[in-house]
């Protein structure tokens, strides 16, 4: 039975590698190949397909009688696959497989316009983040409605053969099954979402009301947030900006004793719908994608892509055993809060003590805007699926004026809510469980001078492992209860 299903594991390894190679050929030129898509799908469904595959799974897990308590690899890896077997009962389609690559595909090919020029997405970010002229913002902002018109159909139809293919199995609809891939039900994504909400609200109306006293006006819109983010983070910016977002992290890596040059990963810079990505292509060859953006940004975005090649690099090799999710964006955000970190922004800035408490000061107020952004769009993926045919653009701006505070008569929402619903919740729990990692680093294992180092340690007992154990229960052994994340939420 071992063999058995390390071949099983080895095969959809190979799949999920060249999955991988796919996405980010399609990213890099903006053609995604949906014909070798479909030949992936039809591979992994046929995997899925081999005679007895649930019969033998279900007689490995009943050695223990139950799954809570397994421990050996065989067991764990078994549990994960029947996990799996479900997720493709879902997924496995060919119109449902052909609508996601066709949103995606259409999403990698669009070029943002601005003043009737194509200007890619990297200036569109920095139109928005810079440009004082706020009839250019608006225009920046809302260039991505063409996308949006042209996949609107298409993401209708996804949703409808979604929810149908998660009924069948008991589901009420695509975003709560994925919801339970991740062993997160809707009340507690509920909960835990209105205990942000309270987390950020003070922050955020600190926000909101300096955000009126800069752009001038009672009426503040989604367009003007990150001009008065880059205000806010001026003078961190002005730091970050003078140096290289790819020597300070491997500056960084070296007084860790890592090696850049040395690990499996490869960086590239170039316009794209997120400013950083990063992909597997095999366990040797992972490679991250970085917008063009420098500053505090440009640099959080290396440093938290970074993290997931980390994370990657130190992961079995094994599909089964992969992390995925909330475990992943919670270890890239606690690489990436080195950032935040007093001692190395004093050793990599010339920042003051004095500016330093300004700027993480200042970073609350940034954070309470981009925590409540994903809460924004998490909720928006709940009620798309769970109101089927409704107009998007009046979900959107409803909820936009509940959480954000902010009235818009048009809706920029995000493709990535449709194809990949419940991933975006992931950002919200890393936000504050990256924090609390980093405080458990900081006071339970470093000491002055060693603080990165001790970081390190946690980040590789943690994500070595892979997913043995669930995530929740590798951070409860250090203190950190997901279950209960209203304790010690904050900014």
């Amino acid at each position: 039975m071992k063999k058995w299903i390390n071949d099983i594991d080895s095969q959809l390894l190979e799949i999920r590698n060249q999955y991988g190679h796919t996405y980010y050929q399609g990213f890099k030129t903006g053609k995604l190949n949906t014909d070798i898509l479909k030949d992936l799908a039809d591979q992994q469904n046929a995997l899925f397909s081999t005679p007895s595959i649930v019969e033998k799974t279900e007689q490995i897990l009943a050695k223990t009688g139950n799954i809570s308590s397994i421990t050996s690899e065989t067991q764990r890896k078994a549990s994960l696959l029947l996990k799996l077997l479900k997720q493709e009962e879902v997924e496995k389609s060919l119109p449902l497989v052909m609508a996601k690559s066709k949103i995606l595909q259409a999403e990698n090919a669009f070029v943002p316009s601005i003043d009737d020029k194509q200007q890619g997405y990297s200036k569109r970010r920095e139109i928005l983040s810079q440009c004082k002229d706020r009839k250019k913002r608006y225009d920046a902002y809302f260039s991505l409605q063409p996308l949006l018109q042209s996949i609107e159909r298409e993401s209708h139809d996804l949703i409808q053969l979604a929810n149908e293919a998660s009924a069948k199995i008991g589901y009420s609809n695509y975003f709560d099954f994925c919801l339970s891939q991740d062993d997160i039900n809707s009340n507690q994504l509920e909960n835990d979402i209105e205990n942000a909400l309270i987390a950020t609200e003070e922050s955020y109306k600190n926000l909101l009301e300096f955000s009126r006293q800069e752009i001038g006006t009672n009426r503040i819109e989604m367009f003007d947030f990150q001009l008065v983010n880059a205000k806010l983070l001026k003078e961190a910016d002005r730091q970050f900006t003078r140096k290289s977002k790819i020597s300070d992290l491997k500056k960084t890596l070296n007084s860790l004793a890592i090696n850049l040059d040395e690990l499996p990963v490869s960086i590239e810079v170039i316009d794209s719908p997120n400013a950083g990505t990063c992909f597997v292509l095999g366990s040797n060859d992972i490679r991250l994608t970085l917008g063009s953006e420098a500053g505090y940004f440009g640099h959080y975005v290396a440093f938290h892509e970074f993290g997931h090649a980390l994370h990657y690099s130190l992961q079995p090799q094994s599909a089964l055993l992969r992390d995925n999710g909330i475990c992943m964006e919670t270890m890239a955000d606690f690489f990436a809060n080195m950032l935040t970190d007093s001692e190395w922004l004093s050793e990599y800035t010339s920042m003051t003590e004095k500016e330093i408490n300004n700027y993480l000061e200042m970073k609350k107020l940034v954070d309470s805007y981009r925590v409540r952004t994903m809460i924004r769009d998490t909720t928006f993926e709940f009620e798309i699926f769970k109101c089927p045919g409704e107009s998007f653009e009046k979900i959107w701006s409803n909820l936009n004026k509940k959480i954000m505070g902010v009235s818009s008569d048009k809706a920029i929402w995000s493709p990535f809510s449709v194809y990949r619903p419940a991933y975006t919740k992931n950002y919200v729990y890393s936000h504050f469980l990256s924090k609390q990692l980093a405080e458990i680093s900081k006071n339970k294992f470093g000491i002055q001078g060693k603080k990165r180092k001790a970081m390190l340690s946690l980040f590789e007992r943690i994500t070595t492992p892979g997913n043995m154990t669930q995530f929740k229960e590798r951070i409860k052994s250090i203190g950190i209860d997901l279950d209960q994340l209203k304790v010690n939420i904050s900014l």
